[in-house]
């Protein structure tokens, strides 16, 4: 019994957090309860057609869906109710459903993540459970009222599923199935699993199971991937991919690592503005055109990067290598993205310990100083947003964004912490690259 109670132990750590998370929702800065709940209603109760210009949606179908099925779920319809009580009181039953619904992905994916370290480095499987538990508690402005506890869900099926299916030549055809059919629903549901396609596909073709296997990712990714978009193309038409022309609109996010560049730059001459573009704060000014064409660039490199390394991998070590690089480009992209929101880090950081235990070996010292980094980068990020990411007035003079109408400018210091959280998070991933390219070292094989 001794040898499972750090395990135990961890379990109820999670369970405790998530108890607290729950029961505290976010008094500011909830997207559940300022848009979700608006686009919802706009369909349900009054009729608009979901990706026109009626009701623009910027976030692929599944989402969509998920946000009309808690609209169903949460109480009775207006019937044309102006009620300004009424309306506060469906609003929050649906911000409730809401997180409920993301607390149970979140349940899963800790119980997903588990199977993954034990199947990679089981004698790392306490340490691992509170590292993450305490990461994504520190995130739990943003754990339940975002999409991306979700998307961390349908990530870490995918690689489990993905190990299941490795090294072998002609692997249980479940598995290789639950492996494309999760990244072809995370891609159907929040885009970002589109970055590790490429790396399975390229690994499969590379196998001497070929036609077995790219045959059944077709099929697969037809299912999960190409079906939702058909099926609200039937009702929306061509704009259900407006989200696509969202995403690329979207400016310079002020906590991402070019805003940092150009928060820098600013000191010696190119000024910078603060505006509120596409529901999030962004960095302006004359550096932005070029940040954004360096960030699509770098995102490429990164990209092509790691598939030309698995491409000169050997072919018995394909699968694997394909596994360690997918999990790195997410992770890394992060970092070179023009976008770096706060609830990113709620599966990025997860990937990171992932990807730790391929390298890391079974030396304490190595994952205590990893687990430091991460819990480093959660801290930081929640010390911004959102506690010192909005000021009002005198109230909270460290602030980046005024709420109270008062053109005042800018806090210096929430640009310092999000500038030293980025810097650590990408030299945690290119520390990460560089073990994968250069250095791979002894990694767990079981």
């Amino acid at each position: 019994m001794s040898r499972f109670a750090p395990v135990v132990f961890a379990l109820l750590c999670f369970a405790s957090s998530r108890w607290l998370v729950l029961a505290n929702p976010p008094s500011i800065g909830s997207d559940v309860h300022e848009h979700f709940w608006k686009l919802a209603v706009s369909h349900v109760d009054y009729g608009q057609t979901p990706y026109t210009s009626a009701l623009p949606v910027e976030f692929p179908p599944l989402a969509w869906w998920q946000l009309r099925a808690v609209r169903e779920l949460s109480g009775g319809p207006l019937d044309g109710s102006r009620d300004p009580i009424r309306l506060q009181a469906l609003r929050d039953q649906y911000t409730v459903v809401f997180r409920r619904v993301m607390c149970v992905a979140d349940a899963i994916a800790v119980l997903v993540f588990l199977a993954i370290v034990r199947r990679r480095r089981p004698a790392a499987l306490a340490l691992s459970l509170l590292v993450y538990t305490a990461a994504t508690t520190l995130l739990g402005n943003v754990l339940y009222d975002r999409f991306d506890a979700g998307v961390l869900l349908l990530l870490l099926c995918w690689a489990y599923c993905w190990l299941r299916a490795t090294g072998e030549h002609d692997p249980p055809l479940p598995w290789l199935v639950g492996a494309y059919g999760a990244v072809g629903l995370g891609v159907a549901y929040k885009v970002v699993p589109v970055l590790v396609l490429p790396f399975l596909l390229i690994a499969d073709w590379r196998s001497k199971g070929r036609r077995r296997r790219l045959g059944t990712a077709a099929i697969a990714l037809g299912v999960t991937l190409a079906l939702p978009f058909a099926i609200q193309y039937v009702f929306s038409g061509p704009g259900t991919f407006y989200f696509m022309t969202y995403q690329g609109e979207r400016g310079i996010e002020v906590g991402s690592t070019f805003a940092t560049v150009m928060a820098i730059a600013s000191l010696a001459g190119p000024p910078t503005a603060l505006a509120i573009t596409h529901g999030a704060t962004d960095l302006t000014g004359p550096l932005t055109p070029a940040m954004k064409m360096t960030s699509s660039l770098a995102l490429v490199a990164l990209t092509g990067g790691l598939l030309i390394w698995l491409m000169r991998r050997p072919r018995r070590e394909a699968h694997l290598a394909a596994y360690r690089a997918a999990c790195l480009a997410v992770v890394a992209a992060v970092a070179v993205s023009n976008v770096f929101s706060p609830q990113y880090l709620i599966w990025a950081l997860p990937l990171v310990l992932l990807i730790g235990l391929e390298f890391l070996g079974t030396g304490t010292r190595a994952h205590l100083v990893t687990a430091a980094v991460v819990l480093g980068i959660a801290a930081l990020t929640t010390w911004v947003f959102p506690y010192h990411f909005y000021y009002f007035g005198d109230h909270t003079p460290l602030g980046l964004v005024p709420m109270d109408g008062r053109p005042l400018p800018p806090s210096p210091w929430p640009f310092i912490v999000l500038g030293l959280r980025n810097v650590i998070y990408a030299g945690l991933a290119g520390w990460l690259g560089y073990r994968l390219m250069v250095r791979p070292g002894r990694a767990a094989l079981s």
